[in-house]
């Protein structure tokens, strides 16, 4: 009867320890960084929602598109007349203030319409290429990538995604 006894009680110490440390375990942020493109993804847990490779690539992919329009002979945009037209287009992929300043810098308009600035598309994210991403706050996800391009040579493209109800991309520089 005693070693029965024992036996509840190392099974009953047992589970109560597994308990404690799920529920220890389902409150933390999940960090999973991983230095492979395929499996790389980070978690803010809080808000339910995994920036993933597919997730980048979508919203890497997405943000390139929007940017290079379809232009005519005269470079004029097809698609947009405006600006703000295009900065909206931006929305799903990109912060407004982020859209902005890249519109600015590639975009201008006239009476008649918008046109490209004529000049070379930025360096980019290379879906294939591995990265890193670290945490940088609680809903800020830091992307870095080292490339090669023939015009530029070598770059480090570092991109910040920000969760605001979704993934948007809010800050690019290059190192």
């Amino acid at each position: 009867m005693k070693n029965k006894t024992y036996y509840v009680l190392a099974l009953s110490i047992v589970a109560f320890l597994g308990i404690i440390l799920l529920s220890a375990f389902n409150q933390e942020e999940v960090v999973n960084a991983e230095n492979h493109s395929n499996s790389a993804s980070v978690q803010v847990e809080k808000e339910s929602s995994i920036l993933d490779h597919s997730t980048i690539t979508e919203k890497m992919n997405g943000f390139m598109d929007t940017l290079i329009q379809e232009v005519d002979s005269n470079y004029k945009v097809q698609a947009y007349q405006s600006k703000d037209e295009l900065i909206q287009a931006f929305e799903q992929y990109t912060t407004e203030a982020l859209a902005s300043d890249f519109v600015s810098y590639y975009y201008e308009e006239k009476q008649d319409g918008m046109y490209i600035i004529p000049m070379d598309a930025p360096s980019w994210f290379q879906e294939e290429n591995d990265y890193d991403m670290i945490k940088k706050d609680e809903n800020t996800i830091q992307l870095t990538q080292s490339n090669y391009n023939e015009m530029v040579g070598e770059y480090t493209l570092v991109v910040d995604f920000t969760f605001q109800h979704d993934w948007k991309i809010s800050k690019i520089t290059y190192q």
